[in-house]
């Protein structure tokens, strides 16, 4: 089987995991049902995440990785607006020096 034949049914089965736990919380998602949902066979679950368990790993990554993408911009701009010296800031460091 191709990467891209693959990968496209890992994302099937990982969107139909993420629509039951959506729908109705994670605790009802089975291996047979996200099967199910996604349109797959029953073992296609089992060989792109082993169990439940791999399967909420992978939920849990990429919603980490989601959320890492959506906060650099804040935290470019957090950045920059701290490396900027402000009159304030500078007016600390004289009080200080003197």
């Amino acid at each position: 089987m191709n990467s891209a034949k693959t990968d496209g049914l890992r994302r099937q089965v990982l969107d139909a995991a993420v629509a039951i736990a959506a729908t109705s919380g994670p605790d009802v998602i089975s291996m047979r049902e996200v099967a199910r949902l996604a349109g797959v066979s029953h073992q296609a679950p089992y060989h792109h995440f082993g169990d439940r368990a791999g399967i909420f790993a992978a939920i849990s990554e990429e919603g980490s990785v989601y959320w890492q993408r959506q906060s650099k911009p804040a935290q470019h701009v957090a950045l920059q607006q701290c490396a900027r010296p402000t009159f304030t800031s500078l007016s600390l460091i004289k009080d200080i020096s003197e």
